[in-house]
């Protein structure tokens, strides 16, 4: 269930579209506003039912959102892939800016989104904003300002494919056997203890929402970050060893 928000200072999720065709059609719609700040906004995801705006509060990902600021078409990656760009309000014929739409072939859970939205990027060859990769970024609606130009660009096609498999990284070379490091920071994992987690009477973790394969693709991209972490730490520390 893709969700809206009124305004950008508004943290109740209301239901916008319930599939594919639903909210192309309502992408479609243009509008005109004097302010930038005066249009709603939305996001391709699904919230846990009673949350807020914010990331631990979303259950799924539903689409990706590429944030094409100066890109071009026509060095993506998009052949064959079903998709719907919209121009934003910063969007000149000399300075184009859109918001490209892709439906996903299968919803994401939240916890892997970082490291699909990595995947995806790279697979389209788009650059993109980094601010994006956070589950719970929302966009603004179609518009544009008095006066200026606005317009769509619609491919039919497939919806873009996320089953990747995800591997820990392997263990870089030692630079010296001799050497004792220290890491310097400490992974810390983040547990959600709401009130349903007290009335619950047993652990929640955040792959409680998940099942079957998705709860290993989440628990092995956890750990691929960790062994990452403890590589850089370690790589950190050995710069101070004499």
């Amino acid at each position: 269930m893709v969700v809206y928000f009124d305004s950008v200072k508004s943290i109740q999720p209301k239901p916008f579209a319930s599939n594919w065709d639903d909210l192309k059609e309502r992408l479609m719609h243009h509008e005109e506003n004097a302010n930038k700040s005066d249009g709603a906004l939305w996001s391709p995801v699904e919230y846990y039912q009673g949350r807020t705006r914010g990331n631990t509060a979303v259950r799924f990902i539903e689409a990706l959102v590429v944030d094409m600021d100066g890109e071009s078409f026509a060095n993506a990656n998009l052949d064959g892939y079903e998709y719907l760009a919209y121009s934003t309000y910063s969007h000149r014929l000399d300075d184009p800016h859109y918001h490209l739409v892709l439906p996903l072939g299968e919803r994401v859970p939240a916890g892997l989104w970082r490291s699909v939205w990595a995947e995806l990027h790279e697979r389209l060859n788009l650059q993109g904003d980094p601010a994006t990769k956070d589950p719970a970024r929302i966009f603004y609606l179609p518009q544009h300002a008095p006066d200026q130009p606005w317009e769509f660009h619609e491919q039919s096609g497939k919806f873009i494919d996320t089953d990747f498999i995800y591997e820990p990284a392997p263990n870089p070379t030692p630079t010296s056997p001799r050497q004792s490091v220290q890491p310097r920071r400490k992974r810390v994992v983040h547990v959600e203890m709401d009130d349903a987690w007290w009335d619950a009477g047993k652990p929640s973790t955040r792959y409680a929402h998940l099942e079957g394969q998705a709860v290993w693709k989440a628990m092995a991209n956890d750990f691929s970050v960790m062994v990452a972490e403890y590589h850089e730490a370690v790589r950190l520390a050995s710069q101070d060893v004499i």
